[in-house]
């Protein structure tokens, strides 16, 4: 979700080669280049997706519970961003949220959107 220039998806696709990733993005501009970065490098694994989090996790056909994992990296405060990608994750995926060196505080104020929308399990 929101994956910039690439990181860690790009990453992600090249070592787990088995995998199906998609690297979602709402700039246009980026979507383009990792388009031309997919093609030049082969990767045929990446599926390069423009569109915003909140709007693909609406999709029933392509979006709503499509992934067994979304990962986020400075997108949003967690409590946020657990809103922009529950709806994306399958019942039992996983949200990787990389972030600060104080976590501790954004999950305490991510505590009723983690509630509300049933993720459990969390842990830095």
């Amino acid at each position: 979700v929101g994956t910039g220039a690439g990181l860690p998806g790009v990453v992600v696709a090249v070592m787990r080669e088995n995998w199906e990733v998609t690297l979602l993005d709402s700039l246009q501009k980026r979507c383009k280049f990792l388009s031309d970065v997919k093609e030049r490098i082969g990767l045929g694994n990446a599926t390069v997706r423009w569109g915003r989090a909140e709007d693909v996790g609406r999709d029933q056909e392509e979006g709503r519970e499509a992934y067994d994992i979304a990962v986020a990296r400075a997108v949003a405060e967690l409590r946020v961003l657990v809103e922009l990608c529950a709806p994306l994750v399958r019942v039992g995926g996983h949200i990787v949220a990389a972030k600060g060196p104080s976590p501790e505080e954004e999950i305490v104020a991510a505590g009723n959107a983690l509630e509300q929308l049933n993720c459990e399990g969390v842990r830095v």
